[in-house]
């Protein structure tokens, strides 16, 4: 059976490290548990200037912002995961 892509939201900088780090713990969690992301990024000045630059990077995981500022651990990630894919919400 093929798992349908989970939707993710990455808002930020592409320059910002704590965006970096929140992208790449991201895609090596998913890839660590074979879970297909849709994954887009919103990096655009406009678009961000509607958010508070403190809660930068913000993650969104199908309609549900999951971090904000820092990012989460691979093992807060894998929960976040595990539980969207069992039950399908948060």
């Amino acid at each position: 059976m093929m798992l349908q892509p989970i939707e993710v939201i990455l808002f930020g900088a592409p320059t910002c490290r704590r965006y970096k780090t929140m992208r790449q713990r991201l895609l090596q969690t998913a890839q660590t548990l074979n879970v297909p992301l849709d994954l887009q990024e919103v990096n655009d000045t406009d678009a961000l200037s509607a958010f508070n630059p403190l809660h930068l990077p913000m993650l969104q995981v199908a309609d549900e912002i999951v971090a904000k500022a820092n990012p989460p651990s691979p093992v807060q990630l894998e929960q976040i995961f595990r539980q969207y894919l069992a039950t399908g919400q948060f």
